[in-house]
């Protein structure tokens, strides 16, 4: 069974129709047509319905589907192995982007001077994971929280890249630190300040409790002011000292925010980033990829 066969089978399964494949293959949509009808004799059964102009996987394509996952994911290793040191290697990485700005230059000094060349791309964590289980990404970068989620966790290998905490924070320049100058504010007092939270997770873009930031209404009440469903703004807002904001540890490094403490009570709430990659036999790429972090 030719591997380039069945890289195409998996392009026009995404795609659910043929002239988009063929788009994005730079081939004919007749060359592809050929393609599933190879396949579909060889296995002797039909992997597609076809209605109107759209083709979609049939139960028989669904199973196919991972079997050629797998080859393909395979041969692409295998080949790695053998040949590897004669060619640079794409590495199609995906996640939040929250994460990737955060993570990408440590990655990047981790494999300084390897001959990798990256594809990124910013999407919610759960879409990663897809693409990445699909086939359609080497890499996927994605929170602890978000990999469990994942009904097809256990067949994935993952490599921590540390945890981050939370903080409090505001600007400088906001009026909480003219009322309380030692940065430690009353609990009663919180309320008197506006908050700025986003709409969705920055992580897996959906909504996570009353301000989708991790933090716990059910025990500090807080007036939330704005949501935002847009990250960038919201820190814009925090930057500008219009509002406070419950963020990850490197956010508020990274923003020279200051760290705003609640007398008597700790906020915890932690996320562990990790790469997530298919596990091969063949050690390719992608097993010397994930070895610079053992």
């Amino acid at each position: 069974m030719d591997i380039d066969d069945l890289k195409k089978f998996l392009v026009v399964a995404k795609e659910s129709n043929l002239q988009s494949a063929s788009r994005e293959l730079h081939v004919t949509a007749g060359a592809l047509s050929k393609v599933v009808k190879r396949l579909e004799t060889k296995l002797g059964t039909p992997l597609f319905d076809r209605i109107g102009r759209s083709i979609v996987l049939n139960q028989r394509g669904l199973k196919f589907r991972q079997y050629a996952l797998h080859l393909v994911n395979e041969a692409e290793q295998v080949i790695s192995e053998f040949n590897g040191q004669n060619q640079t290697t794409t590495v199609r990485l995906c996640g939040p982007s929250i994460l990737l700005q955060h993570h990408l230059s440590d990655i990047a000094k981790t494999v300084l001077g390897q001959p990798y060349e990256f594809t990124i791309e910013a999407c919610w964590e759960g879409q990663a994971l897809q693409r990445l289980t699909a086939g359609h990404a080497h890499i996927a970068l994605v929170t602890k929280a978000g990999l469990n989620d994942n009904d097809q966790k256990n067949d994935l290998n993952h490599i921590s890249l540390g945890t981050t905490g939370y903080q409090l924070v505001a600007s400088a320049s906001h009026s909480i630190f003219n009322e309380f100058p030692s940065e430690t504010v009353p609990r009663e007092a919180l309320q008197t300040y506006g908050f700025a939270c986003p709409s969705v997770s920055p992580f897996c873009g959906i909504r996570r409790g009353v301000g989708s930031d991790g933090w716990r209404d059910d025990k500090i009440q807080r007036r939330i002011e704005y949501r935002c469903d847009d990250f960038s703004v919201l820190l814009s807002l925090v930057n500008e000292g219009l509002a406070l904001a419950y963020v990850p540890d490197f956010v508020a490094v990274s923003h020279g925010f200051e760290s705003i403490a609640i007398e008597g009570w700790e906020q915890t709430n932690e996320e562990e980033s990790v790469l997530v990659y298919k596990p091969s036999l063949a050690h390719g790429w992608l097993n010397t990829f994930a070895a610079h972090w053992q």
